[in-house]
Order: structure tokens, then C-alpha cells, then sequence
């Protein structure tokens, strides 16, 4: 789902203004979210994070900035994850 689809799914939730809602929710002017919809501006890569986390994955990085290598960083993360996993083992030993 794009931002465009996630503030209209927000509108027929009842929420009367989405835009303004997604803006408040990051911190961020509707006039901002305006410009990632209307592509005048490209999300930053730590907003799609962002928007991902709040959203609980209904928007996902993927589909907000397709052009970023985003299974690099899903990778990286994952093994971070198993390091620390693994160290938190061997430290309890």
C-alpha cells in the first residue's frame, strides 16, 4: 500500500483528515505529506521506517521508496538480531 491508498483507507475509516492525520502522526506539515503523494519529494529513509512502524507494516518501506535497497538493510537488521541473540546465549553460559 502507498501513502496515497493508506490516506484514503484512513478516510473511509472515518478519520475526516487523513493527510493531516499522517502529518501529525510524523511530526511532519500536510503540506509535506502532500508532496511525498503527489512525488514533489521522495520519503526519507528513516520516515518509511518511521511510517512502517506506526502503521504496524501497513505501509512498508518497499512500497513507500522502491528505489532504496531495502533488503540490504532487512538483512543487516536480521543479523544484528541473530548477533545479539547469539551473544545474550554465550554470555549466559
Amino acid at each position: 500500500m502507498d501513502l496515497k491508498a493508506y490516506c484514503e483507507f484512513l478516510k473511509k475509516l472515518g478519520i475526516p483528515d487523513p493527510r493531516g492525520f499522517v502529518a501529525s502522526q510524523l511530526e511532519v506539515t500536510k503540506g509535506t505529506i502532500n508532496s511525498y503523494i503527489c512525488g514533489r519529494r521522495c520519503i526519507p529513509i528513516e520516515q518509511c521506517l518511521h511510517f512502517e512502524k506506526s502503521t504496524n507494516r501497513l505501509l512498508q518501506c518497499e512500497d513507500l521508496r522502491p528505489d532504496f535497497d531495502w533488503s540490504f538493510f532487512r538483512e543487516s537488521k536480521n543479523m544484528r538480531k541473530r548477533d545479539e541473540n547469539l551473544e545474550t546465549l554465550f554470555m549466559k553460559r
